[in-house]
């Protein structure tokens, strides 16, 4: 896992873990879902946990094809 990868999942652990998920739980999920963030989806989505939104989100988005 690159340092850069591991500097941008790194503020997200202290959220993961109020919600009750281990911080190392997250970063492996993170470093498995994203290929260590090489993917597609994690270096132009910043989509890490290969997420997708409904119809109803009305947030950021980020579209591209995917291999499932």
């Amino acid at each position: 896992m690159g340092s850069s990868f591991a500097a941008l999942v790194r503020p997200f652990v202290p959220l993961a873990e109020a919600m009750g998920v281990p911080g190392a739980v997250l970063i492996a999920q993170a470093v498995l879902e994203s290929g260590a963030g090489r993917s597609g989806l994690a270096r132009l989505g910043r989509a890490w946990f290969g997420i997708k939104a409904g119809p109803q989100w009305r947030g950021a988005v980020y579209s591209g094809t995917t291999r499932e």
